[in-house]
């Protein structure tokens, strides 16, 4: 489970599943090494957000919009 709270940059929302689940299951690894570069840019005077293009899927919505079926990288 992610403490989103960790990552002042970031919200769940971002990276939830746009089928409307609510599911924003993403790996805490993978989350903390965007906060890094985040922290970075901030850091060297460009403070610019990062827009969030596409997060998590469910294995339903995965299925129904990728040809990667209910396991796509997506859902990890």
């Amino acid at each position: 489970m992610i403490h989103w709270s960790h990552y002042s940059n970031f919200k769940e929302a971002e990276f939830a599943c746009q089928c409307g689940c609510g599911k924003a299951d993403m790996d805490p690894g993978f989350i903390s090494k965007l906060q890094q570069v985040r922290t970075v840019i901030a850091r060297d005077g460009n403070d610019m957000p990062m827009r969030i293009t596409s997060g998590f899927r469910c294995a339903i919505h995965n299925q129904k919009v990728s040809s990667t079926g209910p396991n796509g990288p997506h859902t990890k």
